[in-house]
């Protein structure tokens, strides 16, 4: 067996295996796509009708502000962290 064909092989092998992973990847990608679009629909008329609607822009705003307390200390050493870089 010559170097040539040695690289056709190597060369033949190597698309093989990327044809093989593309596949691969867009069947889990057709898999995650339809899983997600069975979710259930909103119907938003109701949602922005309904006299809560107020009361879950608050419960929202709550959480996310307990989630950016709860990450503060980390934010603010990333902060210094860059600045120093700078």
């Amino acid at each position: 067996m010559d170097l040539d064909e040695l690289k056709r092989k190597r060369r033949a092998n190597f698309l093989a295996h990327k044809k093989k992973k593309r596949e691969y990847y867009l069947k889990k990608k057709l898999e995650n796509k339809a899983k997600n679009s069975q979710s259930t629909a909103i119907d938003y008329e109701s949602e922005l009708n309904s006299g809560d609607f107020a009361l879950k822009l608050k419960e929202i705003a709550k959480k996310q502000k307990k989630h950016v307390d709860n990450r503060k200390d980390i934010i603010i050493q990333k902060l210094k962290e860059y600045k120093d870089k700078k």
